[in-house]
């Protein structure tokens, strides 16, 4: 049986060009249904998270109008592979404007 993989991209540029503009992590044998990612600041305050497989983060804050500052964030994944076995990831992204 296939493993699960998790791509997840470690920058991306939130500046509408059509290039990068997402930050959106893919993968294959992921259970879409059993999915959760978490994105937070240098202080550990969550900025954007979502539970819905394929929604990227276009590098605004729930609420705002702005693309957060130029900076490096971390983000944490939780989720599940086909098989019913338990995944958890961490990692850092930076946001370039």
């Amino acid at each position: 049986k296939p493993d699960p993989v998790l791509y997840v991209p470690n920058t991306f540029s939130p500046n509408n060009d059509g290039l990068n503009d997402l930050f959106l992590p893919k993968g294959e044998n992921i259970d879409p249904a059993r999915f959760q990612i978490w994105v937070f600041d240098r202080w550990g305050n969550i900025v954007w998270q979502t539970t819905e497989w394929g929604k990227g983060w276009d590098g605004i804050l729930p609420g705002g109008t702005e693309v957060v500052q130029q900076d490096t964030y971390v983000w944490k994944i939780e989720c599940w592979d086909l098989e019913s076995n338990f995944i958890s990831e961490a990692g850092r992204i930076t946001v370039v404007k």
